[in-house]
């Protein structure tokens, strides 16, 4: 796995298919490029991309994992949930957690949560992808959506 930085495809690592996960919140900040300094970011708890031998990779808050390292038979490992099948439909509160992190060029404490709602797997078209610096709020989820959280808690709530 790579983390922060900019990396080259070929160099660095082997092209590929590759996820990219957020280490915390929703700033899984990456992007594609084939030049080393003309990067624009996307931001998403999780994402699968490819890249070419030549192409760099940049990174921030984020894990590079090859996909035959990325167990997809079981979402809620990563904090995904499906709706209807692992969480039922409804209105729920949604509350971050503390978390820290710790790395040569940064501390970070405090609250860093962030949920992403998906039309049907992780992967799929985002609804609905939010950050929850030290603040709560409320979702309501359906059928067949799916849910991932980082860094927080639910509470089904009732009517």
């Amino acid at each position: 796995c790579l983390t922060d930085g900019i990396y080259r495809c070929g160099s660095d690592f082997d092209a590929g298919d590759y996820y990219i996960l957020s280490l915390y919140s929703d700033n899984a900040n990456y992007d594609v490029s084939n030049t080393p300094n003309n990067f624009s970011f996307s931001s998403r708890i999780i994402r699968k991309i490819h890249v070419e031998n030549g192409q760099y990779v940049k990174l921030t808050s984020a894990l590079l994992i090859p996909s035959e390292q990325f167990d997809t038979s079981d979402w809620k490992k990563y904090g995904a949930f499906t709706i209807g099948k692992d969480l039922p439909a409804g209105d729920y509160k949604i509350v971050p957690i503390s978390y820290e992190y710790s790395s040569k060029y940064a501390n970070v404490s405090g609250n860093l949560a962030a949920y992403q709602i998906t039309s049907q797997n992780p992967l799929s078209d985002v609804i609905d992808c939010n950050f929850l610096h030290e603040k709560q709020t409320y979702i309501t989820l359906t059928e067949g959506q799916c849910l991932m959280i980082n860094n927080a808690y639910l509470t089904l709530v009732g009517d």
